[in-house]
């Protein structure tokens, strides 16, 4: 009988999964897939240290990046050893460097009782900052400036690393250097460190008291590090410094699973590896334990394109398995309707709610999926994140709306008539509600006496007085008869609301909060074409965010970005908005390693799916407030072995723009179309129509082309050429709209 047989620690391992375990000495890299057990695999090696080797725990590191992460490592590791770990240091990076400041915090600047800001602190002390300063808030926005002095610092640069010449530097680089100095300032007056400061400030302390940094590398025989390829520089560095004497560093992690560039994550950390520590083993676990073949087969097929990787084959025991899914729809509510249906049908299969997860790119994307399970009454929950309707910037616009139906309403005027920052304060708002009460009027006939008696500060009753003439012109526009989706526009452009957002999209929570207005913009333009008015628009949005919430546990499915999905499973799992510019984002493909990343991001998405995976698509999406744009599929569709995911659409080409692929040079078919009553042209019409390749499109002045969704029109402005160039179009149908001409869909038509 094989010794390892009736071994607790070693028996349930596969081959190489025992070999990372029971490796020496020396430098230890293990590559491990997607649902290759590498949680583990790294939970029995710290027990197999301790109980073969005789390691003793507190000469044992290992380093998570969660919490959660950290107490299962424990959880696992005092199972199989029977009893707690004394000794040893298992937890989060920024848990244990806080443990090593406070023993040396004589050593430091803050002494020992330095406090720790959590994100809320962190906020508010920004927002401090920006007032300090004196800052154009719309413009510098709190929060974004923050994101960057974190980055700053999961880089190692301090302040002073900021620092230019006054002639060379521009606003936004003298603004930030000023913002980061007097928040750093402020940290240190409060004797205060945020969670960036303690995995910099214990770098520091290692590097200018190396004596403190050969302590911790000599007490330490062994230090192991959970998801490696999720590494920033200064967590790189600590790494080097923990591992200097004994060499023995096991990092575990997936290249393939790198997803978090773009907060700091160091990707070269995993793919240098072996070069940063010389004699480095590496071991692969590419044995899978939770997709099916076909489902694999598809995600390494996608990820077999991305060049800076280390090749892995997984593979799974369990044969066969049902085929990915690729569905092309018409337009998003029917991409989200047939999700919808084939749920049901799983449903009735045996699979439960709980089973079923849906997955985007990005949260503006849950709209109209969201709105397609109430209709049908399925119970879901938003995993890290808010339903669309409950999102602030959302419940914004809808409170401006509010109150072009309401006018009574408080809690919609209170909501919005500072926000954006118009110059009425808390304590105008106080004086106008207790004047609205004592004089028994509405809030707006108060608001109009109290301008017109003066009894308001004159920059107050300026700014009283324009709000009241913004929400006017808002309730003349709706009284005129302007539909529904041109009057939310109005309102977005005219409220600030759109702008303040525009000013800050390059921080990329401003950048989707700015996505699901434009998504909110298409619902109503959805909403409007169904016969809806303001008011049933503002019911429906009500009853969706009235709809209960899940918690965890319960019986209904999830709905979530990719980045949070990431270490979970489902025994299904749908992958909607599969389209170039969405997924990969608009926002991550101006360059190779963007690409790259959103490729890992798509292989991540597709590893959590157990035994069903279904990838869908629209032809039409609203994006970024683009017009019936045709969404070419996504490059990573392509990618796709078609014996395993048979495609629904035409075969593509690469091209030298930044998207990579481009729309077939052809409207598709009508066995293709949307149905009948969506997108049919105009019963009557002269000439044929002849099809416009997107590359080498021209429209001119005066030219009558056909849309499949607005029908014939003719051709009133064009502002460029070729497939960049914007073209304006009045349908005979009454309506005017934009679009860019290389993804317009437009027919020319041509006279018989």
């Amino acid at each position: 009988m094989n010794e390892t047989e009736n071994d607790p620690i070693l028996a349930a391992l596969n081959p190489p999964q025992r070999e990372a375990v029971t490796f020496g000495d020396g430098p230890l890299l293990i590559l491990a897939g997607a649902g290759s057990g590498k949680t583990r695999v790294l939970a029995h090696r710290i027990a197999y240290l301790v109980e073969r080797r005789n390691v003793p725990p507190s000469s044992i590191i290992s380093l998570t990046f969660t919490n959660k992460a950290a107490g299962e490592m424990k959880e696992r590791v005092a199972g199989l050893l029977g009893g707690s770990l004394h000794g040893a240091w298992l937890g989060t990076f920024h848990s244990i460097a806080l443990r090593i400041l406070r023993t040396h915090g004589e050593l430091t600047k803050w002494g020992a009782s330095f406090s720790v800001y959590d994100s809320d602190d962190q906020k508010r002390l920004a927002k401090d900052v920006a007032a300090s300063l004196s800052l154009d808030t719309k413009k510098y926005k709190p929060a974004s400036l923050l994101a960057g002095v974190s980055r700053a610092k999961d880089d190692g640069r301090g302040f002073s690393d900021f620092e230019v010449p006054g002639v060379s530097a521009s606003p936004h680089a003298k603004v930030f250097y000023s913002f980061y100095k007097l928040y750093t300032l402020r940290l240190q007056n409060a004797r205060a460190l945020d969670f960036g400061d303690l995995l910099l400030e214990t770098l520091r302390l290692f590097e200018e008291r190396p004596e403190i940094a050969r302590r911790y590398a000599e007490k330490f025989r062994h230090v192991l590090i959970d998801e490696y390829q999720d590494t920033n520089r200064v967590q790189y560095l600590l790494a080097g410094h923990l591992s200097s004497v004994w060499g023995n560093i096991c990092a575990v992690g997936d290249d393939d699973q790198s997803i978090y560039g773009w907060r700091g994550a160091d990707l070269r950390n995993i793919l240098d590896f072996e070069k940063d520590f010389p004699g480095t083993k590496i071991i692969k676990l590419e044995q899978n334990y939770r997709s099916t073949a076909a489902i694999l087969e598809a995600a390494a097929s996608v990820i077999s394109h991305n060049v800076g990787r280390h090749k892995k084959t997984l593979w799974t025991s369990r044969k066969g398995g049902v085929p990915v899914v690729c569905h092309t729809a018409s337009t998003e509510e029917e991409e989200a309707q047939w999700i919808v249906e084939k749920i049901i049908s799983l449903l009735k299969e045996g699979q439960k709610l709980k089973d079923i997860a849906i997955l985007y790119r990005t949260h503006a994307l849950s709209r109209p999926v969201e709105e397609a399970l109430m209709d049908r009454e399925l119970r879901y929950v938003v995993y890290g994140g808010l339903r669309f309707y409950e999102r602030r910037e959302i419940k914004d616009a809808m409170a401006c709306l509010r109150l072009v139906a309401q006018p009574y309403d408080p809690v919609a005027l209170k909501r919005v008539i500072n926000e954006p920052p118009r110059g009425i304060g808390d304590k105008t708002v106080a004086a106008i509600f207790s004047e609205s009460e004592a004089r028994e009027l509405d809030l707006f006939a108060t608001m109009r006496l109290m301008v017109e008696e003066g009894v308001l500060p004159p920059r107050a009753s300026r700014a009283v007085a324009g709000f009241i003439e913004l929400v006017e012109g808002w309730r003349i526009a709706h009284a005129e008869g302007e539909r529904l989706g041109d009057l939310l526009s109005r309102i977005l452009r005219e409220s600030g609301l759109r702008g303040a957002l525009e000013r800050a999209k390059e921080d990329e929570k401003e950048a989707e909060r700015l996505e699901n207005l434009e998504e909110l913009l298409n619902a109503a333009d959805v909403h409007a074409a169904e016969g809806g008015t303001v008011l049933s628009f503002l019911d429906r949005a009500a009853l969706i965010s009235d709809q209960e919430s899940g918690k965890p546990g319960w019986d209904g499915m999830t709905l979530m970005t990719i980045h949070s999905a990431k270490g979970l499973e489902f025994p299904c799992v749908f992958i909607a908005g599969m389209e170039e510019e969405v997924f990969p984002h608009a926002l991550s493909s101006s360059s190779k390693e963007e690409v790259e990343e959103e490729r890992r991001l798509c292989y991540v998405a597709m590893t959590r799916a157990k035994d069903r995976l279904f990838l869908t698509r629209a032809r039409v999406r609203r994006v970024f407030g683009a017009e019936g744009l045709f969404r070419p599929p996504s490059r990573f569709l392509f990618e796709l072995p078609e014996k395993i995911c048979p495609r629904d659409y035409p075969t593509a080409r690469p091209c030298p723009e930044k998207r990579g692929f481009t729309v077939p040079p052809r409207i598709p078919p009508k066995s293709e179309a949307a149905p009948q009553k969506e997108y049919a042209p105009e019963a009557k019409t002269n000439g044929r129509s002849l099809s416009v390749d997107p590359e080498n499109c021209d429209y001119k002045k005066g030219m009558k082309v056909r849309h499949p969704k607005y029908g014939d029109g003719v051709v009133t402005a064009t502002d460029g050429r070729g497939p960049t160039a914007r073209v304006s179009v009045d349908f005979r149908r009454g309506e005017k709209k934009k679009f860019v001409a290389g993804l317009s869909g437009l027919e020319i038509l041509i006279d018989d």
